[in-house]
């Protein structure tokens, strides 16, 4: 008779045996090793050499088509920006628009060309920094003042959006203009604001009598019923505005319009011009539809709304000079002493960020003034001191 002992010891061995026949029997095949598949090569920066751009501007033609008079082949500074100008039109840029970018990269391709800088590849990071340099070394030849710090930063934002569109055209594969670090602009509030009362002199000192001055009479009272610019009120038409429901359409910056809405007192001189002058002014000329004419009959020009601005406001004698912008500054500081939502004057003046219009806040001081009144104690102090009474003749004090 065997032991318990070597009776456990054999069932744990048979046990042991079992579960290996079973392992063997559930063996899987092994894996066949896998094939290596090559990797891809990693991407490569854009070759920068001058046949390798080349067939990238000859690839891209398709996108940006060719202006007339500009070779395939042609990698010069003025030939990339002939497409630049083309392609801006091809997207609807307003007229006024590709003009002004087309004078701040002209101030840019004269400077370098002087320098025998003509070609993309020509341009570096070392050479947009000199660009600025010279823009901040600058004096004018007559009167030795240097560029504002304003004009500096819209003659290098126009090489800098120039060669951003050049980078997402895969013209260059680098900006080089990157290397720029924009002036930073200096904190400064509107020189002129009108008051109420200047606004009322100034309008008041206009000759009506004539149809050149009932329409400057209106000229004014667009500007500072609407506070439109000046851009945008020479591009008004005669069927912009609406009588019926008070507003006009103006067509501002970019070629965004928006609905602004004026008074029944704009809407009186509107009308009264319309009725009374306008047809005066345009005699046998073809109508140009435009709301102010000149009298010759065609359309006011931005240097005349300038001339006769200032001409009305130096009669008004006001002590100050003051331009067409001069009463959208204060079409929006008294909209703000009136306690006119911001977000509502933004709508108005066509801003497209909210920090242009929150400037007329530190300008509007009104409501500063009266809270200051009703709650600083020096506020209420006498005007000066009490004088002290004299002692009578004779005392000894």
């Amino acid at each position: 008779m065997s032991s318990p002992i070597r009776s456990r010891a054999a069932r744990k061995l048979k046990l042991v045996v079992d579960n290996d026949a079973d392992a063997e029997a559930r063996e899987v095949p092994p894996k066949k090793p896998r094939a290596r598949t090559k990797r891809k090569p990693a991407a490569t920066a854009v070759p920068g050499g001058r046949a390798e751009m080349l067939e990238r501007i000859r690839a891209d033609d398709a996108l940006v088509p060719l202006p007339p008079g500009i070779a395939a082949d042609d990698d010069s500074l003025l030939a990339f920006a002939s497409r630049y100008y083309a392609w801006m039109t091809q997207t609807h840029y307003s007229k006024t628009s590709i003009k002004t970018k087309r004078e701040l990269l002209d101030r840019f391709f004269e400077w370098a060309y002087n320098r025998g800088i003509e070609t993309l590849a020509d341009v570096t990071p070392g050479v947009m920094m000199s660009y600025q340099k010279s823009l901040f070394e600058h004096r004018n030849a007559k009167t030795g003042r240097a560029l504002a710090v304003r004009t500096q930063i819209h003659f290098l934002e126009g090489v800098r959006t120039f060669y951003k569109w050049l980078l997402r055209k895969r013209f260059i594969s680098t900006n080089p203009a990157t290397a720029i670090d924009m002036p930073r602009m200096p904190f400064r509030l509107p020189k002129v604001v009108f008051t109420l009362e200047e606004v009322e002199k100034i309008l008041a000192g206009i000759d009506i009598t004539r149809p050149a001055g009932l329409r400057d009479r209106t000229v004014f009272e667009v500007l500072y019923g609407a506070g439109v610019r000046r851009v945008e009120l020479r591009r008004i038409k005669v069927r912009d505005v609406d009588f019926g429901h008070g507003v006009i359409r103006i067509l501002g910056k970019g070629n965004k319009e928006r609905i602004v809405p004026v008074g029944e007192r704009a809407l009186f001189w509107i009308k009264k011009y319309l009725d009374e002058a306008r047809h005066l002014l345009l005699g046998a000329e073809m109508d140009p539809e435009f709301l102010f004419i000149t009298i010759q009959g065609r359309p006011l020009s931005l240097d005349h709304l300038t001339s006769l601005t200032g001409k009305h406001v130096a009669a008004a004698k006001l002590g100050k000079g003051g331009a067409c912008h001069a009463f959208r500054h204060s079409f929006a500081t008294h909209l703000l002493d009136a306690d006119t939502d911001v977000r509502m004057i933004q709508a108005m003046l066509g801003h497209a960020l909210i920090e242009t219009t929150a400037l007329y806040t530190h300008v509007a001081v009104k409501k500063l003034k009266e809270v200051h009144a009703a709650k600083h104690p020096a506020a209420r102090l006498p005007a000066a001191p009490a004088k002290p009474k004299k002692p009578p003749e004779g005392s000894n004090k």
